[in-house]
């Protein structure tokens, strides 16, 4: 049975079995490669990995998330996947939101102050980190602007030419050249021309070919995360809700202290 004030916690953090339930029961939009590999448990249930792919080209990516009861500690994050299915020179951002929540419980402990003093008792309140909305811990920063839910995967495109020729070291028989990259901005060469290339000399045994290539790279990438301080006494939770492109999962491990 789960540590006596679960209820508690789940409430004030608004992470209900009953949200979790439910987006788990979202349907699944959007493009329909998606591969969701769900939720992979370690150390006792008190951890859990969260993966999926989107595979669809052109559009594809990777979402990763991580509970941590124990480690008091969750987060969600976006990431590229195939970057060369990106043939266009404009992609929209891909977004989503993350509300991860981690959770720490009060803890009392006992100890002697020595033979005069006797036994004396301390409690160490609990700690609570989120950037769900509706929680009433809602953290903050110093400006008292709170912590961000969006999730943002930003695929920059760019469109350049590739120009490249098959070419022999001067001196080397002809038929043994390869496929050399030359400068985009260069001319094109015919055959059997003579020509240097970063202090080598180069014979062409082809006409050089120039073509329009995509080079996308990934411009942004924002996660969320929560934690706070371990402590191998008190009991502790981790959460996390997912919704990234039609995407909708949630995730939540617990760990009672011994």
């Amino acid at each position: 049975m789960r540590f006596k004030n679960l209820t508690i916690i789940l409430t004030l953090t608004c992470l209900s079995i009953a949200a979790f339930v439910g987006l788990a029961l979202l349907p699944i939009t959007g493009n329909c490669a998606l591969i969701n590999h769900g939720w992979t448990y370690s150390n006792n249930n008190t951890a859990a990995n969260f993966s999926a792919i989107e595979t669809t080209q052109g559009a594809s990516w990777q979402l990763y998330a991580f509970v941590d009861a124990k480690g008091v500690s969750a987060s969600v994050s976006p990431d590229d996947y195939n970057l060369s299915h990106f043939t266009q020179s404009t992609v929209p951002p891909f977004t989503g939101t993350g509300w991860v929540t981690a959770f720490r419980d009060n803890y009392t402990y006992t100890h002697w102050h020595g033979i005069y003093f006797g036994r004396h008792s301390h409690t160490v309140i609990f700690d609570i980190d989120t950037n769900h909305p509706s929680s009433p811990y809602l953290t903050r920063d110093a400006n008292g602007k709170a912590k961000s839910t969006a999730l943002t995967l930003d695929i920059q495109v760019s469109k350049t030419v590739k120009h490249t020729c098959v070419a022999r070291k001067k001196g080397t028989e002809v038929g043994a050249g390869t496929t050399i990259p030359l400068p985009p901005f260069w001319d094109e060469i015919g055959p059997n021309i003579k020509f240097k290339l970063k202090k080598v000399t180069y014979i062409s045994e082809s006409k050089s070919d120039k073509t329009t290539v995509y080079v996308p790279t990934v411009a942004q990438k924002v996660g969320v995360t929560a934690g706070v301080g371990s402590m191998k006494e008190a009991n502790s939770s981790a959460h996390a809700i997912i919704n990234f492109e039609g995407l909708s999962d949630s995730g939540s491990v617990w760990y009672n202290a011994p």
